[in-house]
């Protein structure tokens, strides 16, 4: 944001947020409280529903939009604050070698009690003789990371490594780290296997060993994604949708204002100034329209890196495991030869009421 000497009186200014995606949408609906809010948005849809897709009669997320009580603390306030209902949903997983690998050499279920999760291993597949070493390997192997790697994580010669180095100073295996840590973090973080032994050893440890564990209590809004949308955009004076923002200029003395210039969905291009601007873009897009005389905040900004990944809704079943006893809410690809892991969700098993939607249909995203 940059402030500049306000337009209006000190009760009200004129604030232009660009980008509405959960980030936009929040810094929108908060400052609309006191403020007069515009809100640009690229897309033809308010940017964090952009992508989702009507399916039959049901609205389906895409990308999925789950989160966990204990590693997103503001974002439970959040939806508390705007009266978003959320509950748990099993978001077990399995894990294959390929797409139709003869079964699945790992998986977990989850026991729901009271509003809470409980994780258990797949027992079965101990007495599977083509799994049962490996699973009870990668089982080992985790639970030894949630109990010691905390205490590990904070001695100095581990404390600032990248997860590749902490899993071989630790004496963690190849296989755990290719088989099971990567293929997970690959899914959660949207990102290649590189990428994924890149991240520092510590935030790693934090997520699972301090937030999350092997449990599948993740959770998500029982309305979806346009209800979160519609209840954040609720206060905005102006929602500017199909506006591709061009350029955000900064104030260079006190008497400029910052001022926002976009081209519509017919190509002519418009300016306006305001008091101040939010940028909640992406850093890269940030990076391309912010027009700033201080250069380290396009350096900072131009030091983000981004994988693009593809997302598909579909309802063939050929992409989930062979055994109907494999399958699970995630069902992970973690084939070494590819860049990143792949999976495929199946809605109808984390959303209940989607069965009563599509009559019957499995609906999947992958």
């Amino acid at each position: 944001a940059y402030p500049v000497a306000s337009m209006n009186t000190p009760a009200e200014k004129r604030v232009a947020v660009v980008g509405s995606g959960i980030a936009g949408l929040t810094a929108a609906h908060l400052i609309a409280r006191k403020h007069h809010v515009t809100l640009y948005e690229r897309e033809s849809t308010l940017g964090m529903d952009a992508h989702s897709v009507r399916h039959h009669r049901a609205r389906v997320d895409i990308p999925l939009r789950v989160f966990s009580e204990a590693y997103y603390p503001n974002l439970c306030k959040l939806y508390t604050l705007i009266g978003i209902v959320y509950h748990s949903a099993d978001y077990s997983f399995s894990l294959l070698r390929a797409v139709r690998a003869p079964s699945a050499y790992f998986r977990y279920a989850n026991f729901f009690h009271k509003g809470a999760s409980y994780p258990y291993p797949s027992l079965g597949m101990l007495l599977y003789p083509p799994t049962a070493a490996k699973y009870a390997r990668l089982l080992f192997s985790f639970l030894h990371l949630l109990m010691r790697s905390p205490g590990s994580i904070a001695e100095p010669t581990l404390a600032g490594l990248a997860l590749a180095a902490f899993l071989i100073a630790c004496g963690y295996s190849r296989e755990f780290a290719t088989e099971m840590l990567y293929p997970m973090l690959s899914v959660v973080c949207t990102c290649s296997f590189e990428s994924v032994s890149r991240y520092p050893a510590a935030l790693i440890v934090d997520y699972f060993a301090e937030k999350y564990g092997l449990s599948g209590a993740q959770c998500r809004a029982c309305q979806g994604t346009s209800e979160v949308v519609s209840r954040l955009s609720k206060p905005v004076h102006h929602v500017v949708l199909g506006a591709s923002v061009s350029a955000v200029c900064a104030s260079k003395t006190s008497d400029d204002s910052p001022c926002v210039t976009w081209i519509d969905a017919d190509g002519t291009e418009h300016s306006a100034a305001f008091d101040e601007v939010v940028v909640a873009t992406q850093a890269n897009v940030g990076a391309h329209i912010l027009q700033t005389p201080h250069t380290e905040q396009l350096d900072a900004l131009g030091s983000f890196k981004y994988e693009r990944f593809r997302v598909c809704l579909h309802e063939d079943a050929t992409l989930m495991p062979p055994r109907r006893s494999d399958w699970r809410p995630l069902n992970i690809t973690a084939d070494t030869g590819a860049r990143a892991a792949s999976v495929t969700v199946w809605m109808n098993r984390i959303d209940a009421d989607l069965d009563g939607q599509v009559d019957g249909h499995e609906i999947r995203i992958a």
